[in-house]
């Protein structure tokens, strides 16, 4: 899963005594990792349903028979030669989808001789655009294309069951974390888990379409907020020791999500129950009523200590902190309100308005970092989701590739968690985005009948996105100074949902093998543009925009050095 609704706080480095003194790094900090990573198990269903809700099994139009299934039958008509009979083409996949022959078939179906209807056949035909649509039903019993025809001029409408999702997810991360900066971070946990489960039920009892979208767009709202919110709760209870680890490793439920949708798919057949089971197993997380705490940080930092010095207990307690001075834990609150307050108010005063978003294109080195941060999430966003929509559609079983597609997530994130660690920080943003584009773009290579070799390739391709998609966000972090890295996060998450929402759209309407090669050559371009940016591996962050710019300048200066001497 995606990294950019994962949004840091600056009280964090004002509150960090008061945590310490009762544990950052214990069991309870674990114990925090698993309810709050577990929403993710449960988001996944919903940012990778729409592969089984909204699939397109093939279709051609529906003629008007004008003869009782007696007739046909004794005439020898089968639902097979009506539609050699009347649809241009032949074979499945090479049937037209939206025209059909204009032809007497009242005059065919009710003829029995031979003659004749050669003679009916030999006539000229004109074709017309399909009125209604037979579905193959022999993989679903119903989806929402076959039951609102979201085919042929309305098929964009079949990409927007993603889109609005998406889009729902963008606006949900904004105002979910508007209500937990302004009501904690409980308050918005509750009602964007109100909001997840809701949606889906309203979406499965939907009676037109556009109810469903508007569902859609409430589910993916909640979405975004409990996502986002829960991970910053967990970022506020641990230490920065393991905070980039359990950054990556928040995604695993996620993953976990995405191997069990294709089971619990593969045995409801009909759109209208997957979705309303898909939301009563949301029902889970009312749970967090009963077990999540509110963020001691978020209550320290709005004066709230009679709130926080239980919560500080129970921390202390299941960390085996037992000797915790309970006068010396206030003292720390009551200085860090402070220095929080007096922080924010002279941070307002200092940057008022868009002040610091238009700090992030003052200076040449910030404008090329910005502008580069915007184009590599956007591209990792959509390559992500591209391949996850795309692969399960590849002429394989849909049912397996999905399944595949959520296993190697696990091995995936596994190796980012390494090589996070040991590599420099472009080798491996760049280097992933390399191999997958390269992955995707062997698919010329290969006849289009291959529908295996395409699919290891498509599933090659998205191992290494989903590395590239878990750790552009810290990536990010680390080339922006202190004041701008915030906004620097927040507006490169809004250009990953404008790749995600256009990844839909690009899957449904350009065709089989053409979306993966569109995904291998943005992958590459983004490749490149990353060499365009700075190391950031075990170097100091930056602080202000001039630190960016004097650093820029060693390296460029030191490069230049290197450059100019040769060996002796």
């Amino acid at each position: 899963m995606s990294n950019e609704n994962l949004r840091p706080l600056n009280m964090q480095l004002h509150t960090m005594n008061a945590l310490d003194a009762v544990g950052s790094t214990g069991r309870w900090q674990l114990l925090i990792f698993a309810i709050t990573s577990f929403s993710g198990f449960f988001t996944s269903f919903h940012h990778l349903g729409s592969v089984f809700l909204a699939a397109s099994p093939h279709h051609w139009c529906k003629v008007a028979i004008g003869a009782d299934q007696d007739v046909l039958s004794f005439n020898n008509w089968t639902s097979e030669r009506i539609r050699d009979y009347s649809i241009p083409g032949s074979g499945d996949s090479s049937y037209d989808k939206c025209s059909y022959y204009d032809r007497n078939y009242s005059l065919a179906f009710f003829e029995t001789n031979q003659w004749t209807m050669d003679l009916v056949a030999a006539v000229p035909l004109r074709t017309l655009p399909c009125e209604s649509w037979t579905y193959d039903n022999s993989e679903f019993k119903s989806t929402v294309v076959t039951t609102w025809d979201l085919v042929c001029g309305k098929s964009a409408l079949r990409s927007l069951v993603q889109a609005i999702y998406m889009g729902g997810i963008f606006f949900g991360t904004f105002v979910y974390g508007y209500v937990s900066d302004r009501y904690g971070r409980r308050t918005a946990i509750l009602a964007a888990a109100v909001q997840f489960i809701g949606g889906p039920f309203l979406a499965s009892i939907s009676v037109n379409y556009w109810w469903f979208i508007a569902a859609r767009m409430l589910t993916g709202m909640g979405s975004g907020g409990i996502f986002s919110v829960t991970f910053v709760l967990m970022t506020e209870f641990t230490g920065p020791k393991f905070r980039d680890v359990l950054g990556i490793a928040y995604q695993l439920p996620f993953a976990l999500g995405y191997i069990t949708l294709p089971g619990i798919a593969y045995f409801i057949r009909d759109w209208n129950t997957l979705q309303l089971v898909l939301s009563l197993l949301g029902l889970i997380l009312l749970s967090y009523y009963w077990i999540i705490p509110e963020s001691p940080r978020w209550l320290i930092v709005n004066g709230r200590f009679e709130e926080a010095l239980p919560i500080l207990r129970k921390v202390a307690k299941v960390n085996g902190k037992k000797d915790i001075d309970e006068n010396t834990l206030v003292q720390l609150m009551s200085r860090v309100s402070k220095q929080a307050t007096d922080g924010g108010n002279e941070e307002k005063k200092n940057k008022p308005g868009l002040k610091i978003f238009a700090d992030l294109f003052r200076t040449r080195q910030m404008r090329k970092r910005i502008l580069v941060s915007y184009a590599t999430w956007a591209s990792a966003s959509m390559c992500y989701y591209g391949l996850s929509l795309k692969a399960p559609t590849l002429g394989f079983d849909r049912y397996l590739v999905a399944f595949l597609a959520g296993i190697i997530e696990f091995p995936s994130l596994a190796l980012g968690c390494i090589i996070i660690r040991y590599l420099p920080r472009k080798v491996n943003f760049s280097g992933t985005f390399f191999i997958g584009g390269f992955a995707c773009l062997l698919i010329l290579l290969l006849p289009s009948s291959s529908a295996w070799g395409i699919t290891t390739l498509a599933l090659i391709g998205k191992f290494f996105i989903t590395i590239t998609y878990s750790i552009v966000y810290l990536y990010t972090s680390e080339m922006f100074p202190t004041h701008n890295r915030n906004v620097a996060l927040g507006t490169s998450s809004m250009c990953a949902r404008i790749g995600a929402t256009s990844a839909p759209f690009i899957v449904d309407l350009l065709g089989k093998n053409t979306p993966l090669v569109i995904f291998g050559i943005i992958s590459i371009i983004a490749g490149f543009l990353i060499t365009l940016l700075p190391e950031t591996r075990n170097r100091p962050l930056p602080e202000t925009i001039e630190d960016v710019e004097s650093r820029s300048q060693k390296d460029s200066d030191e490069s230049q050095r290197g450059n100019t001497e040769t060996p002796t």
